[in-house]
């Protein structure tokens, strides 16, 4: 199951290979059906909210291919998306 989340921190492995910058790692969970929308850690981070802060362009176009909200907000700052794009 691609969309197993860690117990503690709520990590999937789309998230752990954003963050990571696994970019072909990430390409495959997204096209095998990883959900694009969960949130990690305390903080609240989404997969295209890590990859516009790691400037992963290529992923950040599959995760708007898959509906990944582009509004998520990470819970402890209210970043979006935009929001870390525009922070680099």
């Amino acid at each position: 199951d691609v969309n197993i989340q860690e117990t503690a921190s709520g990590t999937t492995a789309l998230l752990r290979a954003v963050n990571k910058k696994h970019v072909a790692i990430a390409n495959a969970l997204i096209a095998a059906g990883a959900d694009p929308n969960p949130q990690m850690g305390s903080q609240g981070e989404t997969a295209i909210t890590l990859a516009a802060l790691n400037r992963l362009d290529d992923i950040i176009v599959d995760l708007i291919a898959v509906n990944a909200d582009l509004n998520a907000t990470e819970s402890k700052n209210g970043n979006t998306a935009l929001l870390r794009a525009c922070s680099i």
